[in-house]
């Protein structure tokens, strides 16, 4: 029941989460922390989810399932973006099938 909770706030939160972490990346632009840029996109998202009346009045329960969420949704952004190349990486991850040998 919890999970549709969740995907009601994805409207809200998503475009939060892709902008804080677009301001992130052009603010530490050649930083390869990624620990730290991530810090600093959950303290965006902590500052708006505070404005929030399902987060402020929600149970402290609710508010780390909340938070576990958009760590999860930062990982996976960050992992697209990172795939599809709007990150300038030098290691990119190669999703291309490689052939097996057959025993």
């Amino acid at each position: 029941m919890f999970w549709v909770k969740l995907l009601a706030l994805a409207p809200d939160l998503v475009p939060v989460i892709v902008s804080a972490i677009l301001s992130v990346e052009s603010i530490y632009k050649g930083v390869k922390e990624g620990v730290l840029k991530k810090e600093r996109v959950m303290d965006l998202i902590r500052a708006f989810l505070e404005t929030k009346d399902y987060f402020v009045g929600a149970s402290e329960a609710t508010r780390s399932q909340i938070f576990a969420l958009v760590d999860d949704a930062i990982d996976f952004i960050v992992s697209a973006f990172n795939y599809l190349g709007l990150f300038k990486r030098e290691d990119k991850a190669d999703f291309s099938p490689v052939e097996t040998p057959n025993d």
